[in-house]
């Protein structure tokens, strides 16, 4: 039921707050998604304070829930003979489940504020076109070439990481889960400074948009990939990488 409303909340809150500085016009198109974001994981933040108050939080009541599900798994001799599983016995194939599970959900505080940034991304997409058509001067959201860091970003990675902190400390999450999700908030957020890099190269080297989208999504799923969308984010913002590639094309 939490992860219900959480979710609808990250689909909802946008939906109220873009619209709102569309019409002052007083923030970028990134800064807008950036405060989207954070007002949603704020709303996460309080449900998942409310849990707790409520005498059980959200990751006991989910931790239960696996323990349920993982029992159902293990006797399913579909799923067991699939993952080749035949010859353990119904305790390991429970608890492997059980471990399954506990990592999905050790990462659940980045993971919602990952899903808060895109859903914010592309509600602004849409919102931004729809008040296009009636009011010109409306920002649209630039190519995710251009996309860098906005000068907020720094402060708002810094309250992402103090609402981890507050669910670690008052016992909403176990402690050593604060680690495990910012580590993943950053990568995530220097995954995308990198990947605004791949697609300043290719739009630099004419290169068609499909296979730089394709590039990008290979990079993403894979472990090396990844790590290297973080270290090209991370020299970027040290180096201005796409400053220098737009600065040696041709011509110049």
């Amino acid at each position: 039921m939490y992860l219900l409303l959480i979710f609808l909340m990250t689909l909802i809150i946008p939906l109220i707050t873009i619209p709102a500085e569309l019409r002052r016009g007083s923030a970028s198109p990134y800064r807008t998604v950036v405060h989207a974001a954070l007002y949603s994981s704020a709303a996460a933040l309080v449900v998942f304070a409310a849990a707790s108050l409520s005498g059980e939080s959200v990751y006991s009541q989910l931790s239960t829930a696996v323990e349920d599900i993982a029992g159902l798994l293990a006797q399913d001799s579909t799923v067991i003979d699939m993952l080749g599983l035949e010859e353990a016995s119904m305790d390991e194939k429970t608890d492997m489940f059980i471990g399954m599970y506990q990592q999905v959900f050790n990462t659940l505080p980045a993971s919602i504020m990952t899903f808060s940034t895109a859903a914010a991304y592309f509600e602004y997409l849409i919102i931004s076109k729809v008040k296009k058509a009636h009011i010109s001067q409306t920002a649209l959201m630039p190519a995710f070439r251009e996309f860098s860091l906005p000068g907020g970003a720094v402060w708002g990675i810094l309250l992402m990481y103090i609402a981890s902190w507050i669910m670690t400390s008052t016992e909403l999450l176990p402690n050593d889960l604060l680690y495990v999700n910012m580590d993943l908030i950053f990568d995530f957020v220097l995954s995308l400074q990198g990947i605004s890099v791949i697609l300043m190269l290719f739009h630099m080297k004419r290169i068609p948009k499909a296979i730089g989208a394709a590039a990008v999504l290979i990079l993403w799923i894979t472990v090396i990939g990844r790590w290297l969308l973080v270290l090209l984010g991370m020299f970027d913002i040290i180096l201005g990488l796409k400053f220098r590639i737009q600065n040696n094309r041709p011509g110049r």
